[in-house]
């Protein structure tokens, strides 16, 4: 929900300049938000990852102004992060932390004090917890360390609209006049009756023009009582919310006292119709669409989950690039910025609270029911959600019941799943028919009975095809990871009650369970650098002619002949040196072509139609420099924006040495700190191509990076932090 602009609300951001203090770090620290103390230990081979407690403090001033306004409150806000701990103000205890992976919203307004220092205190700890979700010890993924969201104290009125009550539903969204029914609460916590209230409901299209508006009635509203309005206003001829359009409606309301605005409340949402038909599979607007995804994890080495929303919003359209339609956010809520991503974009996404292999009843499945809540409440307006999930390889009849009619109260329009590993196991606890759809975990051979199991008949694959150890730049682990999704994919077909399916996974990313401590099953590695098989996947889904090559046409390979992997939606392929022909054949989605290696550029043409694409491979000799490549050379730097940086090894002609692997070093001179995920402060550099990130510390100023590695030619670019 989007937070009012009127004068009675205020804003105080509280993200920069916290202190941090902790047992894995000596003495105090200054930290800017969203922050993990698990930056510099996860993806690193024999490390184990910090688990334990860390404390943030920040002191701030406020004027008696910002106190005066009569009955108003002071709430304390943040972003989503894993832990526990407690959240002091000004020396006195306020309440206990359950981050959730939603993060914090709680009343402070008694500990506050006008005209003197105010200080808060957060004392965290991702250490395992048995009724603290996921609830597993070691889970496939890390629980990771700190206050990884922005943090902010707001002013509300006496009289308000309720957080993330605002809630906009449309019915009939294929008929010729949808109806789009608003709900919100208000609350008086005052202690006296007020009367004149009354709330103006508008709506407005994706090109801000106004197609709706209700005034209610005037309300009188009792001393701590809270009152539940509905309005529904019909959209003639509407803008749907689609893959390729993904129209996007705004819904305002507006209290008034005695005709005068003192709170807001908006949100974004869509006009949509979505099915999922137990024969036929899924539907949006009345189309059928094949699901075709990944699974992702929020998290990058140098950040650990304390991603920025740049970067979310970088990995949404990076999904949506690769021909991608559905992300299932595996496993635990994820950042609002991802969400507004996948809804401006046209990504579908399948939600989930956080569990993996655990649900048991009592305190965790509390725990579970107050995370689906406010899961719901806070991303029930995103039309890019179309599923909402109740866990990950466990089961319990008992809480996916109750589960469920949570479901039904605060958002009956979507489908609800559960991802199930084990039909077998399901069935005896008889699990498989508590969702609307049943989500499959590589069990590709027993999808029919899944079909007769399901309580519908959906089923959606909801992981599929993991190579954990596919290494970018191994060449033969790659060619298996594309060797398992074309047998996937030949499991797939020809059953339409499958919706589709998501891939393990999106990114590479950090685990140690079972000792393991990188898992490496991605599209794309854990800087999102893609792997072949990325292009394996856009060849299959992309709408305009497609090809991308991989060879080594290094002049120091030994070798008369190389193979060239070639990945393309054309219908034939041909290779040439200098005007002559070595290879013409028919291409598949994945293509391997053996030819004669020629000291020279070699030319492949991907010819589809009357269409011709072409790429070259240029020859590369001796690595002699490296080379680094902003993704943009300006920063802003009052936001401390994130910066990606490209790290090429290169030969004498600027040729990317594609056989290259080994680490470069790096530093920043200026405010910038490169986000290093070890203390080697280094980049891994594999088929001669890495890549890191650099944030900006708030000064307006360059930034000088410089990459080296033992003889090689430094490397070295800038990026211009400015405030405009």
């Amino acid at each position: 929900m989007d937070m009012p602009e009127t004068d009675d609300r205020l804003i105080i951001p509280l993200s920069h300049q916290w202190s941090f203090r902790s047992k894995f770090h000596k003495g105090e620290s200054i930290v800017d938000l969203p922050h993990c103390w698990n930056e510099r230990d996860t993806f690193q081979l024999g490390v184990r990852y910090k688990q334990g407690c860390g404390s943030y403090t920040r002191s701030f001033e406020m004027s008696e102004a910002m106190m005066a306004r009569p009955g108003a409150q002071w709430i304390l806000r943040s972003e989503g992060f894993y832990g526990t701990g407690i959240l002091r103000a000004n020396g006195r205890r306020v309440c206990r932390v359950d981050g959730q992976y939603l993060g914090l919203s709680q009343e402070v307004t008694r500990f506050l004090h006008a005209r003197r220092v105010n200080t808060f205190e957060v004392s965290l700890s991702n250490a395992y917890k048995r009724y603290v979700l996921p609830g597993k010890k070691n889970p496939d993924f890390l629980l990771h360390g700190g206050l990884a969201g922005r943090v902010w104290l707001e002013r509300r009125p006496e009289v308000h609209v309720v957080d993330r009550s605002l809630y906009a539903a449309c019915s009939d969204a294929l008929g010729a006049r949808p109806m789009v029914s608003v709900s919100l609460s208000i609350r008086n916590a005052s202690r006296t009756t007020v009367q004149g209230c009354s709330i103006r409901t508008s709506l407005y299209s994706p090109t801000g023009a106004l197609v709706g508006m209700a005034n209610s009635d005037p309300l009188a509203l009792g001393a701590g009582k809270t009152h539940d309005l509905r309005v529904a206003l019909a959209v003639d001829d509407p803008d749907l919310w689609d893959l390729n359009q993904p129209s996007l409606y705004r819904a305002v309301c507006e209290l008034q006292r005695d005709g005068v605005a003192t709170d807001r409340a908006s949100t974004s949402f869509g006009i949509r119709d979505v099915v999922f038909d137990g024969e036929k599979g899924f539907f949006l607007n009345g189309n059928r669409i094949y699901l075709q995804g990944v699974n992702r994890h929020e998290s990058i080495p140098g950040f650990g989950n304390a991603m920025p929303p740049s970067l979310h919003r970088e990995d949404a359209q990076q999904i949506r690039d690769l021909g991608l339609n559905l992300v299932r956010l595996s496993h635990y809520p994820q950042h609002p910025a991802f969400l507004d991503a996948c809804d401006a974009l046209g990504v579908l996404v399948y939600a989930e609270i956080a569990s993996w292999k655990s649900v048991r009843p009592g305190p965790w499945a509390r725990a579970a029911y107050r995370q689906l809540r406010d899961m719901i409440q806070r991303d029930r307006n995103h039309p890019s959600i179309v599923l909402w999930g109740f866990g990950n390889e466990s089961r319990s009849r008992l809480a996916f019941r109750k589960m469920g009619r949570i479901v039904q109260e605060l958002d009956p329009t979507r489908a609800t799943i559960y991802a199930e590993n084990h039909l077998h196991r399901g069935s005896r606890w008889r699990t498989l028919k508590q969702t609307d759809v049943l989500g499959v975990n590589y069990e590709l051979d027993r999808l029919d009975d899944a079909h007769a199991l399901s309580r519908n008949g959906s089923v959606l694959i909801s992981e599929v095809s993991n190579c954990a150890y596919t290494t970018r730049g191994d060449e033969e682990a790659e060619l298996k990871q594309i060797a398992a999704f074309e047998r996937d994919a030949a499991l797939l077909r020809d059953r339409p009650f499958v919706a589709g399916y998501a891939l393990w996974c999106y990114a590479d990313y950090a685990s140690q369970r079972r000792g393991r401590c990188r898992r490496q099953p991605g599209l794309v590695d854990a800087w999102r650098t893609p792997k072949m098989s990325a292009s394996y996947m856009q060849a299959g889904l992309a709408k305009e002619l497609f090809l991308h090559a991989y060879g080594d046409w290094g002049l120091n390979t030994e070798g008369s002949t190389r193979n060239i992997h070639l990945f393309s939606n054309a219908e034939r392929l041909i290779l040439r040196v200098k005007g002559k022909i070595l290879a013409d054949v028919e291409a598949k989605q994945y293509t391997l072509v053996t030819v004669p290696f020629y000291p020279e550029e070699l030319q492949i043409v991907a010819r589809g139609g009357d269409e011709d694409r072409l790429v070259s491979l240029i020859p590369y000799g001796t690595a002699v420099g490296v080379v680094l490549e902003p993704d943009r050379q300006v920063g802003n730097a009052s936001k401390r924006e994130t910066v990606g940086v490209r790290v090429r090894v290169v030969d004498a002609a600027g040729e990317t040495v594609s056989d290259h692997h080994d680490e470069v070093c790096l530093s920043a001179e200026g405010p910038g700190r490169i986000r290093f995920f070890s203390q080697r402060d280094s980049v891994e550099i594999h088929a001669g191509v890495g890549r890191f990130f650099v944030t900006g510390t708030g000064a307006s100023c360059p930034v000088t990076l410089r990459a080296t590695q033992n003889t090689l030619s430094a490397g070295v670019a800038v990026v211009e932090y400015t405030d405009g």
